[in-house]
């Protein structure tokens, strides 16, 4: 009798594992064949309802192998570090179903709308604006839980943590406000071989607009956001782009002059209302041509006739197409920036058509160093919206330091794309003790070779296709003079006490023939002080600026162990991916090491010297015995 019941228990135990390893596979089944239907289905965005239905499968597919899947994750578990990934997916999925089923088909609506330029968000603001609270939770857990090991699970676990940051973000945001009617929104595209204080020169703006359910969007030639009618009301630009640019009203694609992200959005915003009366702003969003770079570094290589594109080349192609793709050749024709437009849905084109599902997990990633690198700077003109991004580090404000403070601020004068081919690199020497000091040296070598000298402004700039002279390409504005307004940002307190710069020569400056004698500026922006001087590199020349000054006392703090510490911030201005840093610090008399952030080696006259290569902000925590 006993045997006929073990008999009877172990038949239902198998008959009910059979049944659920049925449904499981089936779940598996559906859920690969929603993915891959969704995948070919993003190829095509303009077969009405085609990826709209394939992406509300999807949604409900991965609910549904979630559930199944729930009971395994104590199973799985246990085997090392794929059995590990295992159970973290499973978790990620049970996290994410509810989120993905209610906005899948709100956003496979929206996706199909991108062609038209008119994007459907009434269901995507409803689905987003629901409480994730719990789901927030689980991401954040998640996020936190590495599994470790080199086999193909565990390392898709990694690419796939690296995007929840990515998710939880925007489930804590209000999209009912972000997405409401009436709202609107400018997209600056700037670009960082013409670099400013917050990425580069805005060439480009798209206008979003939201009405009546809709999300509306253009492209701008940033030329055409200024009224030449109202020029009279735009205050005085800088005095540096008065002097050496011959700018006598401040425009909108030169309003990002301070390195403070909010203070310059803000001057933008106005600009924009001063010249569209009665319209307002709920936010700028900067996207730094950079952030190319940075994207394509992040994600596999795209491939072309069976080899892998490098991303230079991938850029170099955008630049070009400064000159092939555009109808129109002088800057401030309205039609002249669409090919940006055209460039950037071909890239996504190759990628969509290339990458498979886990290809597309390292997007967070890409998503991530491109927010750390500030290639993409948010401002909200609602308080509450611009705190909550504030608190994940993405408003690129002059950020408040520890203690001593460094941020260094180039700004193209030229009306040339030469930013790229200059070597750059920072010396940062500090003597600590009662009253430290510190001389900060800037070395700006122009790579340019065989290039016209400073002596020639502009290389037929405005480019008129009737004139004799050849029209300049891109590449020629790019192999030119470097005309480079540096400022430097410092600790408020400090006092300068010397600088160098060298003299510029006459006939060196647009429509000015008087040389110019090396002086420096005082600046004022994000709390901090600083200086600025105007250097002129011509191709294949080496400039340098320096400047001494003494530090607060608040660089150094006392500890309660009686050891004493010194901490840097050294901030990375958005666009520049080469920016090279060395930081010597000499300590008082006597003092000894006892802690460092990053290594460092000492040199022969006794300092500590850190590099680093810039491209997200940088500190460095000292400690020290000894006065």
């Amino acid at each position: 009798m006993r045997r006929k019941i073990i008999r009877s228990l172990i038949i239902i135990a198998a008959l009910i594992i059979a049944v659920k390893a049925l449904t499981t596979g089936i779940a598996l089944f559906n859920l690969y064949r929603a993915s891959q239907d969704t995948l070919a289905a993003l190829s095509d965005p303009t077969q009405s309802g085609t990826f709209a239905d394939s992406a509300q499968w999807l949604g409900g597919s991965v609910s549904q192998a979630a559930a199944e899947l729930r009971p395994f994750v104590p199973l799985v578990g246990v085997f090392g570090s794929e059995g590990c990934a295992s159970a973290q997916f499973i978790q990620l999925a049970n996290a994410l179903a509810p989120v993905v089923e209610a906005v899948s088909g709100a956003a496979g609506e929206f996706y199909e709308g991108l062609p038209s330029g008119s994007l459907p968000v009434t269901d995507v603001r409803a689905a987003l604006a629901r409480d994730w609270s719990a789901s927030r939770a689980q991401l954040t857990a998640l996020s936190e839980v590495s599994c470790g090991g080199e086999g193909r699970l565990s390392l898709l676990w990694e690419d796939a943590r690296s995007s929840l940051f990515a998710v939880n973000f925007a489930l804590s945001l209000p999209w009912e406000n972000v997405l409401a009617d009436g709202a609107h929104w400018l997209i600056l595209l700037n670009n960082s071989d013409e670099i400013r204080a917050t990425g580069g020169f805005t060439t480009a703006v798209l206008d979003l607009r939201i009405q009546d359910g809709h999300v509306t969007f253009d492209l701008l030639n940033s030329y055409d956001v200024d009224d030449p009618e109202r020029l009279y009301y735009h205050p005085y630009p800088p005095r540096p782009m008065q002097q050496f640019m011959a700018i006598h009203r401040w425009m909108f694609r030169d309003a990002n002059w301070s390195p403070d992200y909010p203070t310059s959005a803000r001057f933008a915003s106005q600009l924009f209302t001063l010249n569209h009366p009665g319209e307002t702003l709920d936010g700028i969003i900067t996207v730094n041509m950079s952030g190319l770079l940075t994207l394509l570094e992040y994600m596999p290589p795209l491939q072309r006739d069976g080899a892998a594109l490098p991303p230079e080349t991938i850029l170099n192609e955008l630049r070009a197409a400064w000159n092939e793709a555009a109808p129109a050749q002088n800057s401030d024709a309205s039609d002249r920036k669409d090919f940006i437009l055209d460039f950037a849905m071909s890239t996504v084109s190759n990628m969509r058509n290339q990458y498979g599902i886990t290809d597309w997990l390292k997007i967070g990633a890409a998503l991530r160093a491109m927010l750390e690198r500030r290639d993409i700077l948010i401002y909200a003109a609602d308080p509450n919206l611009q705190a909550a991004v504030q608190a994940w580090g993405w408003t690129g404000e002059m950020r408040e330091a520890p203690a001593d403070y460094l941020m260094i601020v180039e700004t193209n004068l030229g009306y040339n794309k030469a930013t790229s081919r200059i070597a750059r690199t920072a010396e940062y020497a500090i003597t600590l003790g009662d009253a430290p000091t510190a001389r900060l040296t800037l070395t700006f070598t122009n790579e340019n070779v065989d290039s016209v000298g400073c002596d020639v402004v502009h290389l037929n700039w405005v480019r008129d296709p009737e004139a004799d002279d050849p029209i300049p390409s891109y590449f020629d504005r790019m192999t030119a003079c470097y005309w480079n307004y540096a400022r430097v940002f410092f600790p408020a307190g400090s006092v300068v006490s010397a600088f160098d710069a060298a003299d510029i020569p006459e006939n060196s400056f647009v429509y000015s023939p008087a040389p110019h004698i090396a002086q420096i500026d005082a600046w004022e922006e994000g709390g901090y002080s600083g200086v600025g001087a105007m250097l002129v590199i011509p191709p294949g020349e080496t400039r340098t600026f320096s400047v001494d000054y003494a530090l607060p006392p608040t660089v150094i703090t006392r500890l309660p162990d009686g050891s004493t510490q010194y901490r840097l911030l050294i901030q990375h201005q958005p666009g520049l991916l080469n920016e090279r840093v060395r930081v010597l610090v000499m300590l008082p008399p006597n003092a000894q090491v006892i802690a460092s952030s990053a290594a460092y080696t000492v040199t022969e006259s006794g300092e500590i010297a850190v590099e680093a290569l810039l491209t997200r902000d940088w500190e460095l925590t000292l400690g020290y015995t000894g006065d």
